[in-house]
């Protein structure tokens, strides 16, 4: 058995498991390749409501590509259906149910399933999470249409998909569509702070909701060993793109970057974001890519280091080894006894 320790990926928007284009998909081989023998789980979430519909064995032999088909548009369907609240309690039982990660595990995640991932960390707490990679996850919120972002922030295309976001921003912010579209749920209207402060799920996971910091949330968060933070620099589907580093836009812009560390979310340290970038456990790196993802090689030199750690023994096996020590020091004295009669 390997003593590397175990791997979770998590998915993002409309991706899954069993999409062979996936960023995760691909990543998960490369992690095999990279730590021969570790542990790697590709968490799904969703896909077992496909169960008691149809009998998965049957299905697979019948029609061979069926049930791959069925599970990814399943996996998609519940990435953007299903509330990030729902997202994140399941997996936590994902991740509590596996006993090979209750002695903690490194964590990777795409896109939306970085919030899902970091309301794991945050709101669970167990298995421990050491390392946390978050790639192109729009961690300060999103203010753009998905799947259509503009490389460029000054052409009249940027300008006509900005009117359609304030447009779509009261929609999207409407009690019938915040707990059933899963990207209302991190949108954050610059123009309308007061509504974002009212959006539950990611308000709350920033603790910046009207509900007042959760402490929980911080000490969860500063515990880490790493947290490593990936933006894509050619990202078309993270608006702004800078939301992977926690950067937004400026209150009431559309154009002006504030970055992380002038925001009130690192100035207060409302998430421990300060403390692990005191202690230099706090990483940032950027790939040239769009919003499918960088290349083996950035991901061998910015991801991997973060994961090329193992397991601490097993609580009690230090104390194990020195009763085997004694018993076998005992063995040898009643031998040696033995012998010199």
């Amino acid at each position: 058995m390997s003593d590397y320790r175990p791997v979770v990926l998590v998915h993002g928007l409309l991706s899954s498991r069993v999409n062979s284009d996936g960023l995760m998909a691909r990543l998960a081989p490369q992690i095999r390749d990279w730590l021969p023998g570790v542990y790697v789980k590709e968490a799904e979430l969703g896909t077992g409501r496909l169960e008691g519909v149809v009998t998965q064995s049957l299905l697979a032999t019948v029609v061979p590509n069926s049930l791959r088909s069925a599970q990814h548009r399943l996996a998609q369907a519940s990435s953007l259906f299903v509330s990030l609240d729902d997202q994140v309690r399941e997996l936590c039982d994902v991740l509590g149910r596996d006993s090979r990660l209750s002695r903690g595990f490194n964590l990777v995640a795409h896109s939306q399933g970085a919030l899902v991932a970091r309301g794991f960390v945050e709101r669970c707490g167990t298995p421990p999470v050491h390392s946390f990679v978050s790639l192109a996850g729009p961690h300060a919120g999103q203010f753009g249409l998905p799947f259509y972002a503009p490389p460029e922030r000054d052409s009249l295309r940027a300008a006509g998909l900005a009117v359609a976001a304030h447009l779509a921003s009261r929609r999207f912010y409407s009690p019938a569509l915040q707990p059933r579209l899963s990207f209302a749920q991190y949108w954050r209207d610059p123009f309308n702070a007061s509504a974002y402060e009212g959006a539950a799920f990611l308000a709350d996971l920033n603790n910046e909701g009207p509900g007042g910091s959760n402490p929980a949330y911080r000490r969860r968060i500063a515990a880490l060993n790493s947290l490593v933070l990936v933006g894509f620099e050619r990202d078309e589907v993270v608006v702004p793109r800078e939301s992977s580093v926690f950067g937004f836009y400026a209150p009431n812009s559309s154009e002006a970057i504030r970055p992380l560390r002038r925001s009130p979310l690192y100035t207060r340290d409302l998430l421990g974001l300060a403390e692990l970038d005191a202690r230099g456990a706090l990483h940032e790196a950027w790939a040239d890519c769009n919003h499918t993802g960088p290349s083996e090689i950035f991901l061998r030199n910015h991801v991997l280091p973060f994961l090329n750690n193992t397991l601490p023994p097993p609580p009690g096996d230090g104390a194990a080894r020195r009763v085997r020590r004694i018993l076998a020091r005992g063995l040898d004295g009643i031998l040696q006894a033995r012998f010199d009669i």
